[in-house]
């Protein structure tokens, strides 16, 4: 699963001493049954036409889909489990029928984590409070020894790849904190159904902004940062080893939880930036790959959908593939920026330059016309029309990243600074070891939902 993952389990390794007065003192629930808490999960959510919810059996050999909540409570003594989230009329809880995500749910297994730990539901409550400062809507036992689970009501999300995102990167840091089953943080996860000891603590409905603090902690943070930079010691990647990476592999084998449309737009966006043909990809993605996204699939997904997905990925609009959308749709963590390089090299005696950023853009052309030119910066940044801070940023970039490289001469009286320009790859590749709450979305590409 990646650095969090990792996280999640060196966080366990010192709970108890974390917790140790965590939970003091108690807080206290009323007891109410399960018809109340899928009333309040599902509200008025599944009135519109197609809208529905799933309980699986024992095995999740066996489904059935509740197109309101009368029928939830028909039929849940029948099943084992639920999912909290509303999907739109097809037949599978993916996130790509994914159209509400209603609440957050941690799970505690304390006979299987290892910490040892043993919570009464009013204790765990109170450890909530004190981690979250908001009391939990409900808690109840499984009917596995040990095992609790603690809803957080949230006003609804809408099933967006932002919306999917933001509320994973959240779950899974509380998750962190808590101690609570880091697998169970998937945004279409199945819950037990209570079938004893419900309480109930607070008829509250949160916002995902109450809990979005805990994407700023520090000490998750600076682990996080640690484990990226190891992982940056010791690679360098290639073409080959981005294609083989298992992120990416994840998508290529179909393998992934999410959109078609966003899986097939992320794939042509990462060999656009890879300097593939546009023909290529969609012979890759109209071959095994289209078999394999239909293979089980309730709807067709449709080869016009894998033109339109390639032809606005190389649009010219895009510089390369979204590694927040990859983590999103695959569950593993690609840790580099990739986008199309400023240049592509031709020949000797020909080179063709490719949309990056604006500046970036002006900075190469510019470089490329005039390398062993010397220029003061600011005068360079008044004839290229940008903003000096924003020339002196990216002139940094691109000779970091090894596109140009320039030496400014000192003194009162320097004539400036003298650039050259270095063509010797296809590709860009940053390590980034950058936090971001939400990602940029791709509108041109998102589904319209009736």
């Amino acid at each position: 699963m990646g650095y969090l993952s990792n996280i999640h389990k060196q966080f366990l390794e010192s709970i108890n001493k974390r917790q140790e007065y965590l939970f003091l003192p108690p807080t206290t629930g009323e007891k109410v049954t399960s018809d109340a808490m899928f009333e309040q999960i599902y509200r008025n959510l599944m009135t519109e036409k197609n809208r529905r919810t799933f309980l699986t059996n024992w095995n999740v050999t066996k489904q059935f889909k509740c197109e309101s909540i009368e029928k939830v409570l028909q039929k849940k003594g029948d099943f084992t489990y639920f999912t909290p989230a509303v999907f739109w009329h097809h037949r599978k809880h993916t996130k790509e029928e994914l159209v509400w995500l209603t609440c957050i749910i941690l799970d505690f297994d304390f006979s299987k984590d290892g910490t040892n730990r043993s919570y009464t539901n009013d204790e765990l409550a109170g450890m909530l409070v004190n981690e979250f400062d908001a009391p939990p809507n409900f808690i109840w036992d499984t009917v596995s020894n040990g095992n609790k689970q603690a809803g957080y009501l949230i006003e609804p999300m809408t099933g967006t790849m932002n919306s999917i995102y933001l509320w994973e990167a959240i779950v899974k840091r509380m998750a962190i904190l808590t101690g609570a089953d880091f697998n169970s943080t998937d945004a279409v996860h199945l819950f037990r159904i209570p079938k004893k000891a419900l309480y109930q603590y607070t008829d509250e409905v949160y916002d995902i902004e109450d809990f979005s603090f805990v994407l700023e902690n520090e000490e998750i943070n600076e682990m996080l940062e640690k484990e990226r930079k190891q992982f940056k010691n010791i690679v360098s990647f290639t073409e080959r080893q981005i294609l083989n990476h298992k992120s990416i592999q994840t998508l290529l084998n179909a393998e992934f939880s999410g959109s078609r449309n966003h899986a097939a737009f992320t794939i042509a966006l990462l060999y656009y930036a890879l300097g593939k043909d546009e023909e290529e990809v969609k012979e890759l993605l109209n071959g095994d790959w289209f078999k394999k996204v239909n293979k089980d699939a309730s709807t067709r997904y449709l080869r016009r959908e894998i033109t339109d997905s390639v032809k606005s990925a190389y649009s010219g609009k895009y510089s390369g593939p979204s590694k927040e959308w990859i983590y999103t749709l695959t569950g593993e963590e690609f840790p580099f920026n990739l986008w199309k390089s400023s240049y592509i090299k031709k020949a000797d005696s020909e080179r063709k330059y490719k949309k990056g950023g604006l500046v970036r853009q002006k900075i190469v052309e510019w470089v490329r016309k005039n390398t062993g030119e010397t220029i003061q910066q600011k005068e360079l940044a008044k004839l290229l029309e940008v903003p000096y801070r924003t020339l002196q940023l990216q002139l940094k970039n691109l000779k970091d990243e090894g596109v140009i490289t320039f030496v400014t001469q000192k003194g009162r009286h320097s004539a400036g600074t003298s650039f050259t320009y270095i063509p010797n790859k296809t590709f860009e590749i940053e390590y980034d070891n950058k936090l971001k709450r939400e990602l940029e979305y791709y509108p041109e590409i998102e589904e319209e939902r009736a």
